[in-house]
């Protein structure tokens, strides 16, 4: 019997192992992590829409604000500041070129930032170590920045995780000065010596007796407001024209000034101004604003760090600074007293007498130029306002003659500062455009009784000018007459060198016309009681007086820097910088005005 062989048994199933059992795992762990991704990824999609919106705001503002402040300044639209309308035009239109949603987005943009309106024009000062933008109205002649206040709503986000309808805010301010300081009238101040000790010594009330040299390296000698400012104490330009102060007190503040150059010339002016402090004053008044007179007060409004640009522009040489010192010194005060040497047979007595009616002022400290929306010039400066008083008594064979009193007024003459315009490619340097009126001047003729001499001097009055043995008189009948000022074409100076003096402008007129036609409108002979209009006669017999005057005058008013019917103008500094950001806060927020 055969037997067959069993059948072989399989072995027994293994479970699957580790590695199979992960594959379904990891699919569904995949499936769910990308799905855990999607909202990530939105989220960074949503914050790179935000990202670059807001940087697209923050570049439109900046663009804006460079943009606008080179309108607002001048330099780019022939160097007169636009009004207000043309501002926001440039802002508007630089949007719409730089805006990625197109030019119809501009007006949402212009929505303004916590109260504050998208574009804003004023100055920056610096508080607290900040920075900041303050405010002006338009028209105001201290606006150097613009500030531009941009707003819009975020983007619509690619899925809305967190509700959205929030806002953009973006800010930029930016600053360009354009400035210029200038003065009108010391261009043609005499630098005779005896003449000016006589005048700064009865201007400044003490013994002035410097040498021609001395003089001339005081008018090389220059000074900044900066220095002005540091010498003083003070901290602001502000805080220095609002000073009080004796004229030693301000002489030594200029020497003091003049020695913190550094230069030999400046330290030689400083030595001698010094010298004048130190001299003997009889009760020297208080001037009230000293050096606001000198550099006309209507600037303080800008208010600056003596750090600052405007700090550091050569302001105004040594000499013009004394002459005005004394003369702001004079204003109010008595009729000065001048020597006269003049050699006349027959001459009894003759007396000059000044008196300061307003000092010279230079431009604003520096001013912008153009007009406001009134028409006012932003930008000034005015000569001397002085009136100088001849009283002259001529004799023969010891009985009088002639008594003839003249006053002459010279008026105001005014520059006005038109335009600053900045460097360019075609005009690598800064160039500043003035137009300058010439001084009116006003002469009054009359008579007067007492000694030709006596201080304070009589006014003129009606009377017997000329006196012939009580047989032929000629009576003056008191009368004023005006030449008014000519407005000249304007001038150009041009960097990088000051101070620059533009040439001197003249009018037709002169004393030796204006006094000469009013002596023969204003005298009448008289022949043994009777009357004869003989005018034009008697002008001609006392032309030998007039000419006299001219003599004495001319000199006198040509030391104080005053030409008749002439003017003269100084350009000290032309002052521009490249258009800049200043800041980016928002308008509302801390240190951000």
């Amino acid at each position: 019997m055969s037997t067959s062989p069993e059948p072989r048994s399989r072995p027994p199933s293994r479970p699957p192992s580790g590695r199979f059992r992960q594959r379904g795992a990891a699919a569904v762990l995949t499936a769910v992590s990308l799905l855990m991704l999607i909202p990530v990824l939105a989220l960074a999609i949503n914050i790179g829409q935000l990202y670059y919106a807001q940087r697209d705001l923050e570049k439109q503002a900046t663009l804006a604000a460079l943009s606008a402040v080179q309108i607002s300044s001048g330099c780019a639209v022939g160097g007169v500041p636009a009004q207000m309308s043309a501002i926001t035009a440039e802002v508007t239109r630089v949007i719409a070129a730089n805006s990625v949603d197109g030019a119809n987005s501009v007006q949402g943009l212009l929505t303004g930032i916590n109260g504050s309106p998208a574009v804003e024009v004023g100055t920056i000062v610096s508080t607290s170590g900040f920075r900041k933008f303050t405010p002006l109205t338009v028209g105001n002649e201290n606006v150097t920045a613009v500030r531009v206040n941009l707003s819009r709503p975020q983007p619509v986000p690619f899925i809305n995780l967190y509700g959205g309808g929030g806002m953009l805010y973006a800010s930029a301010t930016a600053e360009q000065p354009a400035y210029a300081s200038f003065r009108i009238g010391t261009t043609t101040l005499n630098l005779d010596q005896g003449a000016l000790n006589s005048l700064l010594s009865g201007l400044l009330g003490t013994s002035v007796n410097l040498t021609a040299v001395g003089y001339q390296g005081i008018a090389a000698a220059r000074v900044t407001l900066g220095n002005l400012a540091l010498a003083a104490g003070v901290n602001s330009l502000n805080d220095l024209l609002t000073l009080d102060l004796t004229a030693p007190q301000a002489l030594r503040i200029i020497s003091t000034a003049l020695a913190a150059t550094g230069d030999a010339t400046s330290g030689t002016a400083a030595g001698l101004i010094s010298g004048l402090a130190g001299q003997s004053y009889d009760n020297p008044a208080v001037i009230q604003n000293v050096f606001g007179q000198i550099f006309n007060a209507t600037g303080t409004t800008l208010n600056p760090a003596v750090t600052s640009i405007v700090g550091a522009i050569p302001f105004v040489d040594g000499l013009g600074l004394l002459t005005a010192l004394g003369q702001a010194a004079a204003v109010g005060g008595p009729s000065i007293q001048l020597p006269v040497t003049v050699s006349i047979p027959g001459l009894a007595g003759i007396g000059v007498f000044l008196k300061v009616i307003e000092p010279e002022q230079t431009s604003n400290p520096p001013g912008r130029p153009g007009r406001d929306s009134t028409n006012t010039p932003y930008t000034t400066a005015q000569s001397s306002q002085i009136r100088l008083q001849a009283r002259i008594n001529l004799s023969l064979l010891a009985l009088p003659l002639v008594r003839l009193a003249l006053d002459v007024d010279a008026g105001n003459g005014l520059a006005e500062l038109l335009s600053v315009n900045c460097p360019s490619t075609t005009n690598p340097n800064a160039r500043a455009t003035i137009q300058t009126t010439s001084s009116l001047i006003t002469a009054t003729v009359g008579t007067f009784s007492g000694s030709a001499t006596a201080n304070p001097p009589q006014d003129p009055q009606s009377g017997t000018v000329v006196n012939v043995l009580f047989l032929v008189r000629i009576i003056a009948t008191k009368m004023s007459q005006t030449l008014f000022g000519v407005t000249h074409p304007a001038q150009t100076a041009t960097g990088p060198t000051f101070p620059q003096a533009l040439p001197l402008l003249s009018s037709s007129s002169n004393l030796t016309s204006l006094v000469t036609s009013l002596l023969a409108s204003s005298l009448q002979i008289n022949i043994l009681g009777l009357g004869l209009d003989v005018g034009g006669i008697l002008a001609a017999i006392l032309s030998p007086v007039v000419a006299l005057l001219d003599l004495i005058l001319d000199p006198l008013l040509s030391t104080l820097g005053v030409s008749l019917g002439e003017a003269g103008v100084t350009v000290d500094s032309i002052t521009t910088q490249r258009p800049s950001i200043v800041n980016t806060c928002l308008p509302g927020t801390v240190n951000c005005q």
